[in-house]
Formats: C-alpha cells, sequence, structure tokens
C-alpha cells in the first residue's frame, strides 16, 4: 500500500477542524425515520474515504481568504453528490466492493441502489438551497447534467475500440473533472475572489480531475483490489476505451491490436428499434486475462502515467496567480498524490 506522502498528510492536517464540521454536517443529512434507509445510509458512511473533492474546496477557500459556512454546507453537497454517482457507478460497473465493503447493489440489490443514489441527488439539492445562492443551485444543476451526459455517452459507446483520445477526454471531463472543478471553483466563488483566481481554481479542479481518472485507468488495470478496496478489471470486460487501451490500439503492431480487438469482441452491435447499439455480452475470463496481459507488457501503460503527469503538472500552474499561502502549497501537493495512489 503506497503511503502518503508527508506533504499530503500536512495539508489534511490543517483543514481537519473543517473537514469534521462537513463530516458533521454529512451526519446530520444522512439520517432517516425509516429504519431500511437508515440501514443504508449507515452502510454509505463507509464510503466517505479522504474526502477529496470537499478537501479541494476547503483549500481553495483558504487560498483566496477563509473558510465561511457557506464553504463548510457546500463542501457537504458536493460530497453528497459524489456519494450518489458512487452508488449509481457501481451498479453500471456490477461492482461488488467499494473501500472495503460491500457495494450497495452488491447487498441490497440495484433497485435499492438507484433509489439511494437518487434520494442522495435530491437532499443534495435541498441542502443547497439552504444557502440561498442561487449562483450556486444553478452551478450544480449544470454540473449535475455534465456527469450524466458523460456516463451516457461512455455507456452508448461501450465496446467501441476505435474511439479516439478526443472523444476519451471530453467524457471524462464531463462525467469526473466536472465535479471536482466545480469543488474547486465554490472554495473561490464564496470568497468573492477576482475573477482571473476562481477561473485558476476551476482550471486546477478540471486538470486535476482529468488526471486522477487516467490514474484511476491504470489503477484499474495495475492495481490489486486488497489494497484499493474495490473492484478492479472491470474496464476491460465492460468495453470501456480508457487511455491505456487507446494508447495501445494506437502504438502497437497491426497482428497485436487486430489481437486485443477480437479478445474485447463481447460487444457486438444489436439493431434496437431500427438503430444499431452495442449491448454487453459476457466475455470469458481468460480472453480478459489474455487482453490485460498484453497491455501490461506493453508501453501504454507508462504512457497513460505520463500524460496524468502532464495534467498534474498542468494543475499546479493553474495556480500561479493565487498568494504564495500554505493552502496553495496544499493544493499542489493534493495534486501530486493523484500520481501515487492506491485506492
Amino acid at each position: 500500500m503506497t503511503t502518503a506522502p508527508a506533504s499530503l498528510m500536512q495539508a489534511y492536517e490543517r483543514i481537519q477542524p473543517d473537514l469534521k464540521q462537513v463530516s458533521a454536517i454529512l451526519d446530520a443529512e444522512l439520517q432517516s425515520d425509516q429504519p431500511e434507509l437508515t440501514e443504508l445510509l449507515e452502510h454509505l458512511s463507509r464510503f466517505r474515504g479522504k474526502m477529496l473533492r470537499p478537501a479541494i474546496l476547503l483549500l481553495t477557500a483558504r487560498a483566496t481568504g477563509q473558510v465561511h459556512t457557506t464553504h463548510l454546507g457546500l463542501a457537504a453537497v458536493v460530497e453528497m453528490f459524489h456519494l450518489a454517482t458512487l452508488v449509481h457507478d457501481d451498479i453500471l460497473d456490477e461492482a461488488r466492493m467499494r473501500r472495503g465493503a460491500q457495494t450497495i447493489n452488491q447487498g441490497w440489490g440495484n433497485e435499492a441502489a438507484i433509489m439511494l443514489g437518487d434520494w442522495l441527488i435530491s437532499h443534495a439539492y435541498h441542502l443547497c438551497s439552504r444557502y440561498g445562492s442561487q449562483w450556486a443551485s444553478l452551478e450544480i444543476s449544470s454540473v449535475a447534467h455534465r456527469v450524466c451526459q458523460g456516463e451516457l455517452m461512455q455507456l452508448t459507446r461501450r465496446g467501441e475500440l476505435a474511439i479516439g483520445p478526443d472523444d476519451y477526454f471530453e467524457i471524462i471531463t464531463a462525467k469526473t473533472a466536472a465535479l471536482i472543478g466545480l469543488a474547486a471553483r465554490l472554495g473561490a466563488h464564496f470568497n468573492e475572489a477576482c475573477a482571473e483566481m476562481e477561473q485558476a481554481c476551476w482550471d486546477y479542479g478540471i486538470d486535476m480531475g482529468i488526471a486522477f481518472q487516467i490514474a484511476d485507468d491504470v489503477l484499474d488495470l495495475v492495481g490489486d483490489e486488497q489494497e484499493a478496496g474495490k473492484t478492479l478489471r472491470s474496464d476491460l470486460a465492460e468495453g470501456k476505451a480508457t487511455l491505456p487501451l487507446i494508447h495501445y490500439l494506437r502504438s502497437a503492431d497491426p497482428a497485436h491490436a487486430e489481437r486485443i480487438r477480437t479478445l474485447l469482441d463481447g460487444h457486438p452491435l444489436t439493431d434496437r428499434g431500427g438503430r444499431q447499439v452495442r449491448l454487453p455480452q459476457p466475455i470469458a475470463p481468460d480472453r480478459l486475462t489474455e487482453a490485460r496481459r498484453l497491455l501490461l507488457d506493453s508501453g501504454c501503460i507508462e504512457s497513460a502515467r505520463a500524460a496524468a503527469r502532464t495534467y498534474v503538472e498542468s494543475a499546479k500552474a493553474r495556480l500561479a496567480c493565487l498568494p504564495e499561502t500554505e493552502a496553495k502549497a496544499d493544493l499542489r501537493a493534493l495534486a501530486d498524490y493523484v500520481l501515487v495512489r492506491d485506492r
């Protein structure tokens, strides 16, 4: 298991009092008088982890001024929305484990998981409305729209191995990076930071979110499930064109490229109402194992890691217009951690 760098641990120590308040808000909000929902919410509390998005919001608040009550509440809103995406993602991925615990869909079924995710989203909007900012409500709604759009783009192009880098980056910017970008922007906006600083925080979050998703794609191939605490090896099985696979198909010799296409051809075109769509079919484990070996034996993993490093460096450079503070240094440390995390 990778040990978090000292700089990252120090960053979290500095915002720990704020994160405790955000956690207290979440504890107070994620309750119900219905025992069935209470059981689900208690289990869901295991999925919070490092609360990356609230941490980014709190650090950009500190980097542009100070943390206010509104920052704390919106940090809880962002985390609540993120938890909803995790619950829904686990359904899409048929995941069995999340942060070392059973996923909601595995333990209670897809129907309960869908409704819990919807409950979290609606509750996040309800909580957001208490802070009296129409701007925040509109921005969160806009990002929610982008997240869903990104997921739909990925679903409808499942099994389409000809997808290029531009389409890949459009998908991950929408489904992953936009929420991280919003978290960073909220910290600056509610300190009435200048337009340049607010845009810089948004750009930092977008670049960091892209790097985060690339690192996640790599982790799915090379990580250890026990250390990661979540289900891995699902991207190939689901026909997702992740960056390592895109790099492989563009750089491998024709025979190897054709071999991996053959191995992953478990998503044939199917006619549905006069329109051809790709529907997932099970891919034999031995074929997935061979496809993974081809990827691991190539240079595509390092190519993807290099791309993630480029985005991390870009994220840190975005912060140039912010004053030199501990919080700014902490934002840089948080970006660097994306490259070495193993969960």
